[in-house]
């Protein structure tokens, strides 16, 4: 006796991600997708509780931190932080079964400028080195918090809290210098002895991990 079942939805949160777009253009046989924009104040008045999970992979990234404003660093806060928070209570108040916070790597600190490289193992405490980290960091905190308070309300939320610390993400459309060192790498016949390490993993195990039964799923088998 067989029984088909019905194809999870999941909401990703941040229609101009790469890695978004990748989930959605290749797991459409198992989830019903859809790609929203958390820019503005529409997204507060959209029903989240159809939902599985709520993928929320909105951040602010990808610049020079070295040279940026104190009101453009606060951005960074007010983007991966507050906005994250924000959006983690409205998929409690939905009935959402997961909410998924893309974190970063970074908030264990930033190796790249001359502090040597960073082991992390599950005892590694973060440190961020940096506001881009640290925003990563406040972040899950103030998630934690949140959700450990809900908990201890009469046992009213049902939305499981999953934070994830990637590193570097390479694949067909890759931001930042992996994609320039792969073209370097087929072009040159040698290739600089430079003593580096860097962790990364392929876009496609993350979004295995990504892709594992929701909470809500497990209930239901």
């Amino acid at each position: 006796h067989s029984t088909s079942r019905r194809q999870r939805q999941m909401c990703i949160r941040d229609s101009g991600n790469s890695f978004q777009k990748y989930i959605g253009e290749n797991y459409n046989d198992q989830y019903e997708v859809h790609k929203v924009s958390l820019r503005g104040e529409a997204w507060k008045e959209d029903d989240w509780s159809g939902y599985d999970s709520i993928l929320n992979v909105t951040g602010k990234a990808h610049a020079d931190i070295g040279i940026l404003t104190e009101e453009q660093k606060q951005e960074y806060y007010a983007v991966n932080c507050d906005l994250a928070c924000e959006a983690a209570q409205k998929a409690v108040k939905d009935g959402v079964g997961q909410y998924i916070y893309l974190s970063s790597v970074i908030v264990y600190g930033d190796s790249s400028n001359g502090g040597g490289a960073i082991h992390i193992t599950k005892d590694t405490k973060p440190a961020p080195s940096n506001f881009y980290g640290d925003s990563k960091w406040q972040a899950e905190q103030k998630l934690q918090v949140l959700f450990e308070e809900l908990k201890e309300d009469d046992g009213k939320n049902n939305t499981a809290l999953a934070i994830v610390r990637p590193p570097m993400i390479y694949g067909k459309n890759s931001k930042g210098n992996f994609k320039m060192l792969v073209k370097l790498a087929d072009k040159v016949p040698v290739f600089p002895n430079v003593k580096n390490e860097r962790s990364m993993i392929y876009v496609e195990n993350l979004c295995l991990l990504y892709t594992s039964p929701s909470p809500r799923d497990k209930r239901q088998s």
